[in-house]
This record gives C-alpha cells, structure tokens and sequence, in this order.
C-alpha cells in the first residue's frame, strides 16, 4: 500500500534531510553551489604583458608580499597604465614598511602621451627631449623630474608627473607607508635594485623607456642592479640598452624572486624599485561575498553601493596601443574632467606607519 506522509511529518523530516545532506558533502569535499546572493562583481584594473596574458591588480599585489616579504629598505612602485589606479590601492593592502605606490591614473581614465619635434611646451610646461623629439605625459614627466634631481624624493617624482601631465585631471594615485614618501630611487644603505617592465617594438616606446634605463645608469645604477623585461626583446639591445628579458608574465614573477634574493643578502638595506609602463584596462570579477563584509567597502567581497568615490564602475573599459606616429599618440577615449585631487593621513589599522592617500576617487 502506497504511504503518503502528512504535511506535518514533512516538515519536521526536511531539517534532519537537510543537515545529512550538507554533512555527506562536507564529507565528500564537495563545493557547495553559490546563490546570487553570496556573489558581488568587483572591478579591478590590469596590465596586459606582451605575452597575451593579464596580471590583476590584486594578483600583483600578493606578489609583492610574497616575493618580496618586506626585506627591503623601502620599497617604491610606479606604473604607467591605463586605468591602472586599482595597483595602488591593492599594494597598500599588502605591502609592510616604508613604501611608495604612484600609478597615472586611477581606475577611470586612460593614459595620454604626445611626442613632436617641435612640440617642446604643452601648456607651459617643457616636455622630456629624446634626440629629435620632445615627449609629454605623466611617464615622461616623471622621468624628466628624475633626470633633472636624481636625489627627488618619491613624493617631489609624484608631484611633479602630476602636475606637468599635459592630460590634467586623470587623477593619479600615490599611497604610501612609513617614510615613503620621502625615499629616494638610490638611497639604499648596501645597494639598489630596479626592475623595469615594458610593452615596446615602436618607434614610439623604445626610446622612450630606453631614455629611463640611460636616466637610472646617470644616477648611478649598473647593469647588475636593473632587471629589464621589455617587449620581446631578450638579450637584444634597445636604444644601445641592454635587455634581459621578454616581457611575460612567467618573467614578471621570476623578477620579483630574483629581486628578493638581492634584498635576502642585506635584509632592510636594499632598495627595491620597480617600474611597469604597459597597456592596461579595468575589468569585472565575480568574486564569493566574505563573512562579516562592510556595506560599501570594496576590495573585500562585500556587496558595494557604487558611488562617486567608489571604484566600482558600470562599464568594462580597454586602451588600444599606441600609434608610432611622430604627432599625438594617446590612448584616451573618454573626457577627462578636471578632478580635485585630496591628501589625507591615516594610520593603517595593522602597521604602525604614516599614510598618504592622493586622488579623490578612492
């Protein structure tokens, strides 16, 4: 005879159903399916090596914790890329001491550079001459502030890239730690150590970056203290330097553990700098929501109310390469308005270091 349960009898068997399920997966290693609910979409910005792969700007920064453990004297970051304001606020996250993070721009605006020959001034300001021509942008800039005081510290380098940036208003972002803000690209008490990543094969990149690593060796740095991963250049020369390697993303990693070496044979007395100017966007990741996430704070898996101050965008974004052209070659797409730039101090919750925050968009 068929037996029907009652109504009553269902219910209270579900909650024991229910519990040995979840146990027999538990025991079986089972992942349990995920509901909309415990997923948010996280924006976050990359730099796309030339091998046709993506490093994230959280994947970069837990290679920097990993890689370098904090054994350096102090550490100082720079990159130039698209959208690439998410690396500076993903490294503070990670990064112990004294350190320095400065991108170009944040998470919403594209990188601009120009070059001409007779293109000395953009706005007043006087580009970086190589050979024939004059450049202007926040790399150059920045590179041009270096060659003319060598001995600028990270913040003067970061100021002065903004402020003479010919594309005002992409709001670059600059987070340190500790004495970063004062350090210097060759301060270190035993040595100094540079690595250098960059997109290349133009007639418009490879005497640019080339122009760093000649600027670097005029302020004292050898050979043996810069790693360069350019293009897919390896053992060549570009602009009379010499390459070390491609740039991969195999070859970015093998970097910061060559680096870690160098910081292991006088640990808290070695500079460690490294500099990326590369191609790069912004993209959307579905990501599980944490235990215990804040309403509004990203980074964390929380569910996130975008906002104006939020690095949560509506849209995936991507910057073409560059022409190699001798007029402009930029890579913005979109206006870019002029943006107030603010400076707070904090104190981060598990060091006990001095914060600098620039950039109203975080």
């Amino acid at each position: 005879m068929y037996y029907r349960p009652s109504p009553e009898r269902t219910r209270r068997a579900l909650p024991a159903l229910v519990l040995t399920t979840v146990s027999a997966m538990v025991l079986a290693g089972l992942p349990f399916p995920v509901s909309a609910d415990d997923e948010t979409t996280e924006t976050h910005s990359y730099i796309a090596t030339d091998d046709g792969k993506k490093i994230f700007d959280d994947e970069f920064a837990k290679l920097l914790k990993e890689k370098l453990g904090g054994e350096y004297q102090n550490a100082q970051v720079v990159i130039r890329s698209c959208y690439g304001g998410g690396f500076a606020e993903e490294a503070s996250k990670t990064l112990a001491g004294d350190y320095s993070v400065n991108t170009a721009r944040d998470e919403k605006h594209a990188c601009s550079m120009k070059r001409g020959k007779s293109l000395r001034t953009i706005g007043g300001d006087e580009g970086l001459k190589i050979g024939d021509y004059w450049y202007h942008g926040w790399l150059a800039q920045w590179i041009k502030k270096f060659k003319e005081d060598n001995d600028s510290t990270s913040e003067e380098l970061a100021d002065a890239a903004k402020t003479k940036d010919h594309k005002l208003g992409g709001n670059p972002q600059y987070e340190t730690g500790g004495t970063g803000k004062d350090a210097k690209i060759r301060d270190g008490a035993k040595s100094n150590h540079v690595v250098i990543a960059s997109n290349g094969g133009t007639t418009f990149d490879d005497p640019f970056i080339s122009e760093l690593v000649k600027t670097l060796k005029a302020a004292g740095y050898t050979d043996d203290e810069i790693d360069w991963a350019h293009d897919n250049s390896a053992g060549k020369q570009v602009g009379g330097q010499n390459v070390d390697r491609n740039y991969t993303k195999e070859n970015i990693v093998k970097m910061l553990e060559d680096l870690r070496k160098a910081l292991d044979k006088n640990p808290g007395m070695e500079k460690a700098t490294v500099i990326i100017n590369s191609h790069g966007s912004t993209e959307k990741r579905k990501v599980d929501k944490k235990d215990g996430a804040q309403n509004g704070a990203p980074g964390q898996g929380g569910r996130v109310n975008p906002g104006a101050n939020q690095r949560i965008s509506s849209s995936t974004t991507h910057s073409p390469k560059p022409s190699s052209g001798d007029s402009a070659s930029t890579r913005a797409r979109i206006p870019i308005p002029a943006s107030p730039t603010t400076r707070a101090s904090c104190s981060a919750p598990s060091k006990s270091c001095s914060r600098t925050v620039w950039g109203a968009s975080r």
